[in-house]
Order: structure tokens, then C-alpha cells, then sequence
């Protein structure tokens, strides 16, 4: 199940290349080999055709992935970055500049804000410098709550049982990281997003 999808230049050649996000198996939620993630180079290498190119551009994921969203550039190193909104942990891919990333999620501390002790269901995601002190903060935004295998029965008339309306499922606030240094995020609390947001009724 493909669900997402990013275009950006991350070897810097001056064309577009793709990045694809994909499912994975249910109920562990983790990737298996069939169920790849990479980089479609718009020359004519695709880096995530085989798990040996996806090590080598270090693209490929671990859970189950619902968006992808790049870039931005949050080191300011010139060079892309991908951050992915996952069910389970999110991920942030550091690009290295030689046509690899690296998983730097933890030390960014990146890997998704929780509720009741678990970790939230991210869906998409977006950069910008909120408190404009020159550095780029992360604002994710939460879907959510929901278990494999827990669903709430829903009948569509005629049609059996189908997936259900959100309404059915407790909904989930969303998190707003500011960058404290170089590459490291502090989640900013729910009180105090509200307190410094900016809204535009026009």
C-alpha cells in the first residue's frame, strides 16, 4: 500500500528524484522485504530496487509508514533532508551529501511525541521557523487513536463490514518541536502551542 510520496534533489544534479514511502505487515506493523521504501533516482539509477541499494542509501524503513515529507534543509548543510510521519516511530533521514542518509531520529529526538504510553499515530508534517530565530522547527500533526487489530466494527449497508469514520476513534493532538541546536528538537508543550499560535480568520 503505497502512501506517500516526496520529490526532491538530494544528490543536488539538478534533477527531481522521488522518494516513495510503503506499507508494511499487519499486526507486527514492521517492514519485511517485500514491502520496500527508496529513492527513485530521476537519472537511471533507482536506489530501493533491491535491500542491498536500500542499505547503501540508508532509505530503508523500518514500520509502517503513512506520509513522507521532506525537506527541508534543518542543518542548513545544502543538502535535503527527509522526515516520515509513521504509525509507529517516526523517522528523520540526515542526508550526508555522497548519496546516503542516515537515521538520525534519536539524537534529533524526532521519534514521536506519546499519549497514554504510546507513541501517537503521525500523518503529516511541515517546516517552518516559528519563533524566526533563523532555525527551522518541526510541526507534526497527529490522527488518532488506534491498536492493530482493535477497530471498532463499522457495516456498510449492502456491503459488509468497512473501515470506519473517524468520529469512531478518539482524536489525537498534534506536536510542534522547536530546534534547540544544530540537529536537536525540544517538543513544545500543548499549552504553550496554543499560546503562540497565529491564527488567520481571513
Amino acid at each position: 500500500m503505497v502512501a506517500g510520496v516526496a520529490l526532491l534533489d538530494y544528490d543536488q544534479d539538478g534533477y527531481l528524484d522521488v522518494f516513495l514511502v510503503n506499507g508494511a505487515e499487519i499486526p507486527s506493523l514492521i517492514k519485511d522485504v517485500g514491502r520496500r521504501t527508496g529513492i527513485a533516482c530521476s537519472t537511471t539509477i533507482t536506489m530501493g530496487r533491491s535491500p542491498t541499494s536500500q542499505r547503501r542509501a540508508g532509505v530503508k524503513g523500518k514500520w509502517l509508514w503513512k506520509w513522507a515529507w521532506p525537506s527541508a534543509i534543518y542543518d542548513n548543510d545544502g543538502y535535503p533532508d527527509i522526515f516520515v510521519a509513521n504509525v509507529t516511530g517516526n523517522q528523520l533521514l540526515h542526508n550526508n551529501r555522497d548519496g546516503t542518509f542516515t537515521d538520525v531520529t534519536e539524537s534529533a529526538g524526532l521519534g514521536g511525541a506519546q499519549y497514554k504510553g504510546k507513541k501517537m499515530w503521525s500523518t503529516g508534517a511541515g517546516w517552518f521557523d516559528y519563533n524566526n530565530d533563523g532555525r527551522l522547527d518541526l510541526f507534526v500533526v497527529n490522527y488518532c487513536v488506534w491498536s492493530v487489530n482493535a477497530d471498532p466494527f463499522c457495516a456498510s449497508p449492502g456491503m459488509g463490514r468497512a473501515y470506519c469514520h473517524p468520529r469512531f476513534y478518539e482524536p489525537l493532538h498534534n506536536t510542534l518541536y522547536r530546534k534547540r541546536r544544530q540537529r536537536a528538537f525540544h517538543p513544545m508543550s500543548r499549552k504553550r502551542q496554543a499560546s503562540r499560535a497565529v491564527w488567520d480568520a481571513g
